[in-house]
C-alpha cells in the first residue's frame, strides 16, 4: 500500500511539473509592456481592401500574462470543434473552427487562422484570416493585419 501511495505522489509531482511546463510554453520570449497601445488595422473582404482603422487599447498586465486567452481564443462564446494554439519564440499561432446558427437558418461555419509576433516589449503585429461559410452561399473571407505600438500608461 505504501508503494502505491508513494507512486501516486510521484505521479502527482510529474503531473504538476508537466502542467507547469505546458503553462510556461504558452509564454512568448518577449514580455509586452502593459499600458495604452495604438493599433493600426488593415483589412480586406474577399481580397477587396476595406478602410484602415486605428484604435487605442489599454492592455492590463493580466491580459499580457495570458496571451492565449487575450489573443488566441477567438469566438469564446461559440461551439468550437477545434481551438488550438502554439507558441514558438516570440510567435503565437492560433486556429479555430466554430459553428453557430446562421441568421437565415442552417449552420454558420467560421474558421480562423492567424499569428501574433511580439517583436519587443513595445511592438507586436498580428495577421488573421477568418472564413465565414453560410448555407448555399459563397464563403466570405476577411483578412486582418494589425500593427500595435505601446504609447504610454493607460489613462485614469
Amino acid at each position: 500500500m505504501i508503494k502505491v501511495a508513494a507512486g501516486f505522489s510521484v505521479a502527482a509531482v510529474f503531473a504538476a511539473a508537466a502542467s507547469s511546463l505546458a503553462a510556461a510554453q504558452d509564454h512568448v520570449s518577449v514580455r509586452p509592456e502593459p499600458g495604452l497601445w495604438k493599433v493600426l488595422i488593415k483589412s480586406s473582404q474577399n481580397g477587396t481592401p476595406l478602410p484602415d482603422k486605428a484604435e487605442n487599447h489599454c492592455y492590463s498586465a493580466a491580459e499580457f500574462e495570458d496571451l492565449v486567452a487575450t489573443f488566441a481564443t477567438p469566438f469564446p462564446d461559440k461551439d468550437c470543434s477545434i481551438r488550438d494554439h502554439a507558441v514558438a519564440g516570440n510567435t503565437l499561432t492560433l486556429t479555430a473552427t466554430c459553428k453557430g446558427e446562421a441568421p437565415q437558418g442552417g449552420t454558420l461555419s467560421v474558421k480562423q487562422d492567424g499569428s501574433y509576433v511580439f517583436e519587443d516589449a513595445k511592438r507586436f503585429t498580428g495577421s488573421l484570416t477568418t472564413t465565414f461559410t453560410l448555407p448555399n452561399q459563397p464563403s466570405i473571407v476577411f483578412a486582418l493585419n494589425k500593427v500595435a505600438e505601446h504609447v504610454g500608461p493607460c489613462p485614469n
